[in-house]
């Protein structure tokens, strides 16, 4: 046999691989067009409405921080108003405390003037002395 022919029927086993290759990647690539087409309309998309959902949500942050300034103010003033009730408290008790103190002294003091005024006049001499 002639190298000629081998050549040949080569070749044209190269052409058909080839042929065969080229139709077999038609179809993946009109899928890859497809492809791109769709995420050129995602991200369209996304260009036109992330930036309302970023304004939105800047917004949202701005007034999150607003509110917990003002329930921190609120909570300090509360603290403020539970460490006075607090104080008043102790105030408090020390005065009853000492009004206690000084209405035993009191009773204590009217008891004794009762008695020696019950005695009979001899007696309260021996008080004296």
């Amino acid at each position: 046999m002639d190298p000629q022919f081998w050549l040949g029927i080569s070749a044209g086993l190269l052409g058909a691989a080839l042929l065969a290759l080229v139709l077999a990647l038609l179809p993946l690539l009109a899928q890859l067009t497809r492809t791109a087409r769709s995420a050129e309309r995602l991200f369209d998309l996304v260009e036109r409405e992330l930036p309302p959902i970023l304004d939105s949500l800047q917004q949202t942050t701005a007034e999150v921080s607003d509110i917990s300034q003002e329930v921190g103010g609120g909570l300090k003033r509360v603290n403020q108003t539970v460490d006075a009730v607090g104080t008043g408290l102790g105030v408090f008790q020390t005065g009853v405390s000492q009004a206690n103190i000084r209405s035993q002294a009191w009773a204590a003091g009217a008891k004794a003037a009762w008695k020696t005024l019950r005695q009979k006049p001899g007696n309260r001499q021996d008080l004296i002395k």
